[in-house]
C-alpha cells in the first residue's frame, strides 16, 4: 500500500522530481531496502524513471542504475515463480530504458559507468555500454578507474551536487560483500588517490 501511495505522489509531483532527485532517490532507496525489496517497489521506480530528466540528474545516473540492478538482484522471493519472473523482467526493462536514455542524452556519463552484471537479463544494456566505452576510448572498468573519474569530476565541478554524486558512487562501489572485498584489496595501493577524493568531497 505504501508503494502505491508513493507512486501516486510521484505522478502528482512529477515536475519536482528532477530538481529534488537526490532526496527522492535516497528516500526510494531506503523505502525499497526497508521493505525487503518488495515487488511493489517496481512501480515506484517505473514512475520515477518516466518523469525524471537525465539532463538534470546526469551526475546521479550511475547511482540510479546501480540501485535498479540491486533491486533486480534482491527482489523479494517467496511468491509464485511466474510473478517473480514478471517483476524481474520489469526491472530489467527499466534498466534497459535508463541505459538507452542515458546513451541518448548524457553519453559521456554513461561511458564512465562500470559494466552491468554478467546476466542475460542485461545483455542489451551491456552491449550499449561496451560500444559507447569503445567509442569514447574508456578503458578503466575497475575500482581504480572509477575513483580516478570521480576525482576528475570533482575537480571540474566541486558543487554540493558533485560531492553528493561522488558519495553515492562510492557507496555503490562498496555496498555488497563482494564489492567491499575488492575495495579493500586495492585501497592500500591507491591510498593517495582516495585521500585526495576525501579532501575534495569535504571541501
Amino acid at each position: 500500500r505504501m508503494f502505491r501511495y508513493v507512486a501516486l505522489l510521484y505522478d502528482v509531483a512529477e515536475k519536482q522530481l528532477s530538481p529534488n532527485f537526490v532526496k527522492v532517490l535516497d528516500f526510494l532507496r531506503v523505502l525499497t531496502n526497508a521493505s525487503g525489496y518488495h515487488p511493489g517497489a517496481v512501480d515506484c521506480w517505473r514512475v520515477l524513471l518516466s518523469h525524471v530528466s537525465f539532463l538534470v540528474i546526469r551526475g546521479h545516473t550511475h547511482a540510479m542504475i546501480d540501485d535498479l540492478t540491486t533491486l533486480h538482484h534482491n527482489l523479494a522471493r517467496g511468491g509464485l515463480a511466474s510473478e517473480e519472473e514478471k517483476n524481474r523482467g520489469a526491472v530489467a526493462r527499466l534498466i534497459a530504458f535508463a541505459v538507452q536514455e542515458a546513451e541518448r542524452l548524457v553519453p559521456d556519463v554513461l561511458s564512465r559507468m562500470p559494466m552491468l552484471p554478467a546476466s542475460s537479463a542485461f545483455e542489451g544494456p551491456r552491449k550499449r555500454i561496451a560500444k559507447l566505452r569503445r567509442e569514447k576510448g574508456v578503458e578503466d572498468d575497475n575500482l581504480v578507474g572509477r575513483v580516478r573519474q570521480v576525482v576528475e569530476d570533482l575537480k571540474k565541478g566541486n558543487s554540493f551536487d558533485a560531492r553528493k554524486a561522488a558519495v553515492m558512487t562510492l557507496r555503490s562501489l562498496t555496498e555488497t560483500p563482494d564489492k567491499r572485498k575488492t575495495f579493500h584489496k586495492q585501497i592500500v595501493a591507491h591510498e593517495s588517490q582516495l585521500q585526495l577524493l576525501g579532501e575534495l568531497i569535504k571541501s
